[in-house]
């Protein structure tokens, strides 16, 4: 694919709308829909007439819509040739094909020439980004490094520019989209290591075409519930004979044998965090208790639990505390009942705030609540506990079975308003200060032990050091 493609795109809703990173990245010269006098209006956008299409010298046409087989049919009808049709699920293979053989060689060539011993390590990871997932990785490469081992990563992209970061510490990174076996250098690369590291679900499909190579692979997934549903389409038997699979935490791994069976040996590694903490105060002179859930706006993450638990509290006890609400939006529907829950005074809405603006906040948090409806292991949580922060969570989210109620803190079931509402009230109506700082403590001690850098060091070490020995 040396010669640049004519291609047009049928189709222009949420799976065009998605895919229109990777599109401008093969380049569209096209765009149709069956609603195109609607959309080029409502869009600004040239949007064709699909009757025109064999007008033009197209050489691909892809579906960028649900419904292929109609529009496969549709195409043929207008007297397209069936090999010029792809669909979505083809972008991937379309943008490696458009890149030539010789800069995939050059590219994989100079990498391999760096993996020279045994104490090499390539890690598999999802699209850079400021996520938990990214950052654990970041961490733990620090701490391989540190070890003196090498450590290679194979990202999707970097739109965030957090690849700086680890080149920044001594990782060689990589990009690759495509995982197909067509990709030759990609696999004789992979073939070099004796040790690979697959980071989250998003390779459940990649995992299992790894049984030819000879390498210890280690898969660490971070998702749990529903999000492991794709592991349905993948059978024991698939899953390459030296693999090691490591859920976060033991919400994950039951979710893990909830498909694959409780006798699959899958276990537990949880992530660490620096001991960065915020500024505390000197006392604790403000006379209310301030709550705040810390997060981004989206219906999973509970902000109207949190919301209809303050409404159940009495004006008296609403008075005695402020319930705050930080993050940024990312669902409308959940900024509007924020922003209603502002304006009748039951929360205040203070954004998103950068790390040096919660600095200046976070000495001011007496309770950290954590109302989420599904959430593996959510660091705002070991966050809290490192701060020495009361921390109120509910029982769907993993950090919950690291709390015993009552002692390092406290736990309400999901979705349960008036549960988190009593707990609430109990905080703010306690006389016993010496109880809360007993909590505070335990919470400190909990992230010590589970979720430092150092128990992260160690479980790390420990994990490569069997694999080498």
């Amino acid at each position: 694919m040396d010669e640049k493609l004519v291609i047009a795109v049928f189709g222009c809703g949420g799976i065009y709308k998605g895919l229109l990173g990777k599109l401008n990245r093969l380049g569209v010269n096209y765009c149709f829909d069956n609603n195109w006098m609607t959309l080029q209006s409502e869009l600004c956008e040239n949007i064709r007439d699909p009757k025109s299409i064999c007008e033009l010298d197209v050489d691909l046409v892809i579906i960028t819509c649900k419904a292929i087989d109609e529009i496969k049919k549709q195409l043929i009808g207008y007297g397209l040739p069936e090999d010029k049709i792809k669909t979505y699920k083809d972008v991937d293979g379309l943008i490696f094909l458009q890149e030539s053989q010789k800069e995939r060689r050059e590219k994989y060539e100079l990498a391999s020439r760096k993996v020279k011993s045994d104490k090499d390590i390539l890690i598999i990871s999802n699209e850079m980004t400021f996520s938990g997932a990214i950052t654990a990785i970041y961490y733990m490469s620090k701490i391989l490094i540190n070890h003196e081992y090498q450590v290679s990563l194979i990202s999707i992209n970097d739109d965030c520019g957090m690849g700086k970061y680890f080149e920044d510490i001594g990782v060689n990174v990589l990009y690759e989209r495509f995982f197909g076996y067509e990709n030759k250098e990609l696999w004789e690369y992979l073939d070099k290591f004796k040790i690979i590291f697959v980071n989250t679900m998003i390779y459940y499909e990649i995992v299992p075409m790894m049984k030819h190579l000879s390498a210890n692979i280690v898969w660490w997934i971070h998702e749990c519930d529903e999000r492991c549903d794709p592991l349905r389409n993948v059978q024991r038997t698939d899953l390459p004979e030296k693999l090691r699979v490591l859920g976060v935490g033991k919400r994950a791994v039951k979710s893990i044998k909830n498909i694959w069976g409780e006798d699959y040996p899958a276990s537990s590694m949880l992530y660490g965090i620096p001991d960065i903490q915020y500024s505390q105060k000197e006392n604790e002179s403000h006379k209310k208790w301030i709550f705040a859930v810390i997060g981004t706006l989206f219906p999973v993450k509970g902000q109207d639990v949190y919301i209809n638990a303050i409404s159940g509290l009495s004006e008296e006890l609403r008075n005695d505390a402020e319930f705050w609400i930080i993050g940024r939006v990312s669902d409308r529907n959940t900024e509007k009942e924020v922003l209603n829950a502002a304006e009748s005074k039951l929360v205040k809405y203070l954004g998103e705030l950068s790390r040096v603006e919660m600095d200046r906040i976070y000495q001011d948090i007496d309770v950290v609540v954590v109302p989420s409806r599904r959430d593996t292991m959510p660091i705002v949580a070991a966050e809290a506990m490192m701060n020495r922060k009361i921390c109120v969570v509910s029982d769907v989210i993993g950090t919950a079975e690291y709390i015993n109620d009552g002692v390092n803190g406290f736990v309400f079931k999901k979705e349960d308003a008036e549960g988190l509402k009593n707990i609430l009230k109990k905080i703010i109506m306690s006389k016993d200060q010496s109880f809360y700082d007993n909590i505070r403590n335990e919470a400190r001690h909990t992230y010590e032990k589970l979720f430092s850098l150092p128990s992260f060091e160690s479980n790390i070490i420990e994990l490569f050091g069997n694999i080498n020995n």
